[in-house]
């Protein structure tokens, strides 16, 4: 494998404040990021690894779930708020 582990180490940090920053939606982009980079500093004798997924292609997998997720969480806050009021 080549490539520095301070370059992964920058990549992987601003990835995840920007995931954090977005409430997770960037996180399929940081994990085919952060894949694709190393894929391409992986090498098998002289033949490079590729990595062909998309964040967009893995955040059509998931986005129902992220949504779900979200929808819960508001209703939990919702209903909390509407407790203590009585």
């Amino acid at each position: 494998m080549g490539g520095s582990g301070l370059s992964y180490a920058w990549r992987v940090a601003l990835w995840s404040l920007f995931a954090a920053i977005t409430l997770g939606i960037a996180l399929p982009w940081r994990q085919a990021a952060l894949e694709r980079f190393k894929m391409k500093h992986t090498f098998y004798g002289d033949l490079a690894g590729h990595f062909a997924a998309t964040g967009g292609a893995l955040f059509k997998r998931i986005w129902l779930l992220w949504l779900a997720t979200v929808l819960v969480a508001v209703f939990r806050l919702l209903s909390r708020s509407r407790n203590r009021r009585r």
